[in-house]
């Protein structure tokens, strides 16, 4: 598409590392039933939003701006069924399932994405809540670049290991689900949150509950789980 223009040396490009995009026929039907049960006028929808106690850290639900009674308000989705498909590949595009981006060969001089694994151990908290971004520079052009801006940035190196730890799309891309055709078909058809509640009951249950109790205290939960899964084992070989 660039032509000659690629050779440019003023020209400096990014890629954005992606899990994939939704059907818009499935956007489409979550967004009516989200209207539906709106108590006043739909006018804007806010994805993966840090709003909301946690920040970043739990920044899987959609915030809504409901217009009512001459101002608006904003109506945090708590129980959000989109996202719990989303993040399971259950309605993307037929394309990204196919995507020849999803690879540790990059062609741009920046790919940015989310860091998504390691950062409890490795990263203050006080980041979390902003959020923390994964950087990759591809060669010198880009290694200067950094450079020069890196005074207006936290910057720290990071592994091949801990980077693709949960960010599958840098090895491959999305599986797909071997039902998506028929989701895609029923969520699209209406009913969207009534469908994949029903499907899905006591998966979403168990991913909201982490939500309404906070990060922090599933940390907690799970490495006392840990703690009693390990003494069991000691007990049975003793």
């Amino acid at each position: 598409y660039l032509g000659h223009a690629y050779n440019n040396p003023n020209l400096v490009t990014m890629e954005v590392l992606c899990h994939g995009v939704t059907s818009n026929r499935v956007v489409a039907s979550y967004l009516d039933a989200k209207a539906d049960a709106a108590d006043g006028e739909l006018v804007d929808v806010r994805f993966r939003t840090k709003e909301g106690p946690w920040g970043w850290e739990d920044s899987s639900h959609a915030v809504f701006v409901v217009s009512s009674g001459g101002g608006t308000k904003l109506v945090r989705d708590r129980i959000d069924s989109f996202m719990f498909g989303y993040i399971r590949s259950l309605y993307l595009r037929e394309s990204c399932y196919r995507c020849r981006y999803c690879s540790m060969t990059r062609t741009a001089d920046f790919m940015a994405g989310d860091y998504w694994g390691g950062t409890e151990r490795e990263m203050p908290k006080v980041w979390r809540r902003r959020g923390v971004s994964l950087l990759a520079v591809t060669g010198p052009r880009a290694e200067k670049l950094l450079h020069d801006i890196e005074g207006d940035l936290r910057l720290e190196p990071l592994s091949y290991e801990n980077a693709v730890r949960r960010n599958g799309a840098l090895l491959r891309p999305a599986l797909r689900p071997a039902f998506r055709d028929m989701a895609v078909a029923r969520l699209g058809s209406g009913d969207f949150e009534g469908i994949l509640l029903k499907e899905f009951r006591m998966a979403i249950l168990r991913r909201n509950v982490k939500s309404f109790v906070g990060p922090g205290v599933t940390r907690v939960l799970r490495l006392a789980n840990r703690a009693v899964s390990h003494l069991l084992a000691v007990r049975h070989v003793s």
